[in-house]
């Protein structure tokens, strides 16, 4: 057995490229690298079988070799393209996409494998001479001529994809991106020679050529290093998302972020076209926030930053268009906001109260000392000293004045309630509504708009305090309006059952959370003068008043009792068109 020079070479190479294979398939953490493995496994197959069909065998025992050897063959166009769609970073394909690439090498290899020399891919053989060294001769059929142009469009495809991955690399880098191209396209050179019948068969001696290539990009360029592939991975896995213009504001590429913000963008688009809102940037339709504009895009804000590119000499060569999603932590802001909010509330509440609790007791036991005195006062004093009579009963009357407000003071600190009893609020609203028309003004209509409700547990007293000092406050501000004679001016009491979800949520500024569930409420609006937002924001404290008298505690024991009682109350007061305050008491 004689070995000529091309079936050394064809051993060399196939030992090669197999080792070339256990390289890639070493470091196949790396983006490409498993595919490149496989790439080299096919050219082993292809040029390894190659070698063995060279030797002075037996027709049907190279015939069996060559049908192996087509295994290989077809596999390489298709890796090849897949390969290069990776390294230059391509839109991922889908499942069916990546199954679609071998639907052809697979028929090819059926055709070959059960039909042998007499099917669509083969459709005859013939020894060129009768010398077993020398070669055979196979003829094509029409599957064949179809698996030519299929590979080529393939191999020029992926080739293509490398080639322009060179705009994309750093400079030390583009080297490899050249010997990647011209390994794949040397083979296709020798093959296309050899299929037109210009040269004798150079395709393995190519494929050499290429594996030499390939190692020399392995070792002295870094192929299948981590910093190439790690920059395309960085860039396609930025969070932002990251467009590449060029001075013209044309699209020359973009990361995968950018792509789901803005769909599949061709190259060379204007990016006008690519983000509705550019025009909004460029003609200042934003808001500044640490440099970067701040644009609203239907539910979303986006920061976007937009960083001009220059060449060494300082000229202006494109644009680097960064857009960050920055709704969420606005909206985490937002709400950090509202629950320092709500937790400044709930302090200045809690010491007001103990504040309200503490002077109240104190009072109380200074009003007991009073008021026990005057009556004994009362008692001693002779029936003609009227005078001094009149005079102890005006610091009887003034003590029980000053008892009163001790009661508002206890309520807003959540304490003087008698026994929980069942209570019909309906029924209460009813009950009360005489006494509510005397209090209102004759020119203000007092409206109940009241249905059955179930009972609640509370105390009957309080809850009457709260139905007065809510419908007393809509009728005075009802005077407050500019034509309080006005047709129009009326107080509407409502009752009803509500189920809350939480915390009550809507067009009204609720208290804090209270659990879900079944509530009854009562609610209290007027056509009155409205309140501001900081009046609102103020209108429960205790000894806020907006009157030039009274003294502002009606609304702050109003705040008491419902709290007291585990419910809530909101508030919705827009100025000039009135004011609505609803309270929610816990259901059955």
């Amino acid at each position: 057995m004689v070995l000529t020079l091309d079936i050394v070479l064809l051993a060399l190479t196939a030992a090669f490229c197999l080792w070339l294979a256990v390289v890639g398939a070493q470091r196949r953490q790396f983006s490409g690298a498993a595919t490149f493995a496989w790439l080299m496994l096919a050219i082993t197959i292809w040029t390894g079988l190659s070698a063995v069909h060279r030797l002075p065998l037996a027709i049907d025992t190279r015939v069996i070799l060559a049908q192996f050897q087509v295994i290989g063959i077809v596999s390489v166009a298709p890796l090849w393209f897949l390969f290069g769609r990776l390294h230059a970073r391509a839109v991922p394909y889908t499942p069916t996409q990546g199954v679609l690439f071998w639907v052809i090498p697979v028929l090819i290899v059926a055709d070959v494998m059960f039909q042998g020399t007499h099917g669509w891919y083969w459709t005859g053989v013939a020894q060129r001479t009768t010398n077993p060294a020398d070669g055979l001769e196979y003829f094509y059929g029409p599957l064949f001529w179809i698996s030519v142009v299929y590979a080529y469009g393939l191999v020029l495809g992926g080739t293509w994809m490398v080639l322009r991955s060179l705009r994309d690399s750093p400079p030390q880098y583009r080297s490899q991106v050249v010997a990647l191209a011209l390994a794949s396209t040397v083979p296709l050179v020798a093959n296309a020679l050899y299929v037109a019948r210009v040269t004798p068969d150079y395709t393995p001696m190519a494929f050499a050529l290429s594996g030499g290539v390939f190692g020399w990009s392995l070792f002295s360029r870094y192929l299948m290093n981590v910093m190439p592939m790690a920059r395309g991975m960085l860039f396609d896995r930025f969070v932002d998302a990251v467009f590449v213009l060029d001075a013209d504001y044309h699209v020359l590429d973009t990361n995968a972020a950018a792509r789901t913000l803005a769909g599949l963008v061709s190259h060379g688009r204007p990016i006008a076209q690519v983000l509705p809102w550019w025009g909004r940037l460029i003609n200042g339709d934003t808001r500044q926030a640490d440099g970067p504009s701040v644009i609203r895009h239907d539910a979303r804000m986006l920061d976007v930053g937009v960083t001009p590119l220059n060449s060494q000499d300082g000229q202006l060569v494109g644009w680097l268009v960064v857009v960050r999603d920055i709704t969420d932590r606005l909206r985490a802001e937002d709400e950090r906001v509202a629950l320092d909010r709500r937790l400044q509330e709930q302090q200045h509440t809690e010491s007001l109260t103990l504040l309200a609790g503490g002077l109240a007791h104190d009072f109380n036991n200074l009003l007991a000392g009073i008021m026990g005195n005057a009556d004994m006062l009362t008692m001693r004093l002779p029936a003609e000293a009227r005078e001094l009579r009149e005079m102890a009963h005006a610091i009887t009357v003034g003590s029980e004045r000053a008892a009163d407000l001790v009661a508002k003071m206890l309520a807003y600190a959540g304490e003087g309630a008698g026994p929980a009893e069942p209570v019909d609020i309906e029924a209460l609203a009813r009950e009360m509504g005489d006494l509510l028309r005397a209090s209102v003004a004759r020119r203000t209509r007092l409206l109940l708009e009241v249905v059955p409700t179930p009972q609640v547990m509370a105390d009957a007293t309080q809850v009457r305090q709260v139905i007065l000092n809510l419908v007393v406050n809509a009728c005075e501000a009802i005077d407050d309006t500019d034509d309080p004679a006005s047709t129009t001016a009326q107080v509407i009491l409502r009752t009803g059952v509500e189920r809350l979800p939480a915390s009550p949520r809507g067009p009204l500024v609720p208290t804090p959370a209270v659990p879900a569930g079944q509530y009854v409420f009562l609610e209290v609006e007027d056509s009155g003068a409205g309140m501001s937002a900081d009046t609102v924001a103020r209108m429960f404290d205790p000894f806020f008043t907006t009157k030039t008298t009274g003294r502002g505690l009606g609304l702050a024991s109003v705040q008491g009792i419902v709290r007291q009682h585990h419910g809530a109350f909101a508030v919705h007061s827009v100025e000039g068109r009135g004011t609505t305050v609803r309270v929610w008491f816990p259901g059955p």
